[in-house]
């Protein structure tokens, strides 16, 4: 008690010190404790599923693409020769047009195999879950709504239970309501249906994939294992089905915390390291402070060991004079046990780290050598300066990391965003309209839809053009085929062409500003009854006609289904655009006319029914005019989004963005720490060197020799940091590798001009107490002395 009564004591002696380090601390445990409870929400934290260490997520590869989907066949022959996996959980995803008093609205959904929610421990919040007489053929359509559906549309109604709801023009019933919780894994359900594979009108199709995968691996097996029997099963089926498999390869077999994680596993790797090396840059910081304290204070601490006060009691002292007594910022935020525990741990280590070494050195002084020292500014001897110095290189060598590695994100974010994503995204607004599948399963018929809504939007003042397109570029949606080119077959099934495909109208490219290099482009006379025709894009064309003209070339597709078998025949060449993100490389790509999409793919293009309207208005006035228009067009089309194109690729790059800011802000954080230390040090070193610097003045030195004295020994400090903080960035910029685009983790420019601020920084840092070192009175300063 006797040693919380001195630390509170000398806490009101020394305010301004006590504010700095109390101040200081704050922001390194507050950063570190906010971080953390990110990090324990979404890497510690198990998924709320019964039993989730035997969850797995799987994958179906294909050649060029690491994340496929199964088909009904695939699925149903995988799942007869597994030994190695107990359940399966096979959804495909599921777009509902809900029906209301004054128009529709689209949910997104999901339909799921029997017991797929017994097994993860899915229970209803209202009403009942699914039961096996639910998929029957000759069963009641029936339905399950997520609870901010029944919150946001029913108002939380308990009668929801029972109640029939108009879907996609279908009565269904609706018998329970999701927990608040997420269900299923990077999906967002609004609505979730029975998935009956025995019944589905793909069942027999195996080359429509569409079946996501996850599964529970019987006891004592591994990920590794069941991903090696499922490679075998892959063989087999290439083998026995060449043409819809022939680009089938091994299967992935993810634990399902790491598919939930994905790339933020990384990410919040490298920000809660960045946060660590503040709080550490913080602590390097206050321990300088605190052996310039320890150095002033030698003669004092050296009298209290002379009248009997032990080692241990004096350490003690000190450590409890600046420990931490609370975490900051604790009423702000919701925290569980695990983050307060962390919270305090990081409390107690830093206030160790901030002490134990000035304690220490304090507690093992000369106490004959302090007593003999009437002046307690002198009791600094060589070895105590090479500590300090060691804290402040030791500081810079941090801060230049952190910097580098921010100066390497702000480098390949700007590249990124000189990326030309192959189309015009100003002034344009992309909408997404859901048309039911069952009335629009008809390229034909969703065209003619095109033309009612067309010259209607067209008339609105401030529209200058608009085209419709089954999928909008970095919407997030893929829809690739495989194809034949007449004369060239392959010689083997694994070699089979493929490319991404988009069924348009005309104007489309116009409206994306996405110029056509040759040929032409499609027309009102492109009809469903009339010769197919596509275009293909810039990377179609080197990929597979690097040696000939592909205009006049015929291409054939099935798309699934063997009856849409049908030749198309290339008339025109546009320029590739991006479809996934800025950092891929444009995928080859054929466009159709919207009548002729064959039918496998009508109902993609039905849910996914895509405009780009180029005009000045903004979202809300289009949404409001679309909604009107359709009320008289059909009551059963939902807009989905109304947003600007220029949103939709922002979103792409919001991951990057994240990792920019954060980094950046740290990164900030430590340069200023590291600038206040450097100044504290230099402060420190003309305070105790006063005397000596009235002598050298008195012999003849002049101002300017003074001010370079002091700022050499700045420098001097920094230069070292700087040559460590190299070596830690070379191996620290390593794991930055996967997060930067067109900029090497070792970038010249990047180091030099990071070292270069940091020495200005510095520099500045050291100029104030140099200056007032050159405003040292000879004669005060030996009469001080």
């Amino acid at each position: 008690m006797n040693d919380v009564t001195f630390a509170l004591r000398q806490l009101r002696k020394s305010p301004g010190f006590t504010l700095v380090a109390i101040l200081t601390l704050a922001l390194g445990i507050g950063l570190n404790t906010a971080i953390f409870s990110v990090v324990n929400a979404v890497l510690l934290k198990p998924p709320v599923y019964k039993n989730p260490e035997q969850l797995v997520w799987i994958w179906a590869t294909r050649k060029n693409v690491p994340r496929a989907f199964y088909s009904i066949p695939n699925f149903n022959d995988t799942r007869a020769q597994s030994q190695t996996i107990r359940d399966w959980i096979a959804f495909g995803t599921w777009g509902a047009n809900l029906r209301g008093p004054n128009e529709t609205e689209r949910l997104q959904g999901i339909k799921i195999s029997s017991g797929a929610l017994q097994n993860l421990g899915v229970e209803a919040a209202a009403g009942r879950t699914f039961v096996a007489n639910d998929e029957k053929p000759d069963s009641a359509r029936v339905v399950m709504v997520s609870y901010s559906v029944w919150q946001r549309r029913f108002g939380g109604d308990p009668r929801i239970i029972g109640s029939t709801q108009i879907l996609n023009g279908d009565s269904y019933a609706v018998i329970g309501v999701l927990p608040r919780e997420a269900i299923i894994p990077n999906a967002e359900v609004d609505v979730i249906a029975p998935l009956n594979l025995d019944t589905d009108e793909r069942r027999t199709e195996r080359g429509t994939n569409f079946l996501r995968l996850m599964a529970r691996l019987k006891p004592g097996v591994t990920p590794q294992q069941a991903q090696a029997e499922l490679a075998a099963i892959s063989d087999r089926l290439r083998e026995q089905f060449p043409i819809d498999n022939g680009n089938l390869t091994a299967p992935r077999v993810l634990k399902l915390q790491d598919e939930i994680v994905g790339e933020y596993k990384q990410m919040l790797g490298i920000i809660f390291g960045a946060v660590i090396a503040v709080l550490m840059i913080a602590c390097l910081n206050l321990a300088n402070l605190q052996l310039a304290r320890g150095s002033a204070r030698q003669h004092e601490l050296a009298v209290r060991s002379a009248l009997g006060a032990s080692r241990w009691r004096i350490l003690r002292q000190l450590l409890v004079w600046l420990a931490p007594s609370d975490f900051p910022h604790a009423r702000d935020v919701i925290v569980d046990p695990v983050v307060i525990g962390f919270c305090l741990g990081t409390s107690v280590l830093a206030a160790l780290a901030v002490n134990f070494v000035p304690a220490f050195r304090a507690a093992s002084a000369d106490i004959n050598k302090d007593l003999k020292s009437s002046n307690p500014s002198t009791g600094a001897d060589l070895s105590r300066s090479r500590a300090r110095n060691a804290l402040v290189v030791s500081e810079v060598a941090l801060s230049l990391v952190l910097l580098i590695c921010a100066g390497l994100l702000i480098k390949s974010f700007a590249r990124l965003e000189r990326v030309n994503p192959g189309f015009d995204y100003r002034r344009a607004l992309a909408v997404r309209l859901a048309l039911p599948p069952a009335k629009y399963s008809d390229g034909d018929v969703a065209k003619q839809f095109y033309d009612q809504l067309a010259p209607r939007l067209q008339s609105l003042p401030g529209v200058d053009s608009l085209g419709a397109i089954s999928a909008l570029p970095m919407s997030g949606l893929t829809a690739r085929t495989e194809f034949l080119i007449s004369g060239k077959s392959p010689a083997r099934p694994s070699d089979v062409p493929g490319a991404q495909h988009r069924w348009v109208t005309p104007g489309y490219f116009a409206a994306m500003h996405m110029p056509l290099l040759r040929g032409r482009d499609f027309s009102e006379h492109d009809r469903k009854e009339s010769a197919g025709v596509v275009v293909i894009d810039e990377a179609l064309a080197r990929r597979f006609f690097a040696d000939s003209d592909p205009i006049g070339t015929h291409l054939r597709t099935t798309l699934g289904d063997v009856t849409s078998d049908r030749d198309y025949e290339i008339i025109g060449i546009v320029q590739s655009v991006k479809h996934n993100t800025l950092t891929e490389e444009a995928l080859p790509t054929f466009y159709g006319p919207m009548p002729q999409i064959p039918k496998p793919v009508a109902g993609f293009l039905a849910n996914n029914f895509s405009l780009v309207v180029c005009t000045s208005m903004d979202a809300q006035t289009v949404a409001e005019s679309l909604r009107r228009e359709l009320r008289t067009i059909d009551l059963d089309v939902a807009v989905s989004t109304v947003k600007p194109l220029e949103q939709i690729v922002t979103a792409s790059v919001a991951s990057r963005r994240f990792n920019l800011v954060l980094l950046a802000a740290f990164a900030g954080t430590a340069l200023l720490l590291a600038g206040v230390g450097i100044y504290g040090v230099i402060a420190f070193l003309v305070a105790t060197r006063t005397h000596e610097i009235g002598v050298r003045m008195a012999l003849g030195a002049r101002r300017a020799d003074v001010m370079q004295l002091v700022l050499g020994h700045g420098l001097k400090l920094v230069l070292a940091g700087i040559a460590a903080g190299w070596v830690g960035a070379l191996m620290a910029t390593r794991g930055l590798t996967s997060l930067l685009f067109a900029t090497a983790p070792t970038d010249p420019l990047t180091y030099t001009g990071v070292a270069a601020l940091l020495t200005l920084v510095a520099l500045l840092a050291s100029y104030v107490p140099a200056r007032r070192a050159t405003k040292v009175d000879p004669i005060q300063a030996l009469r001080a002395e």
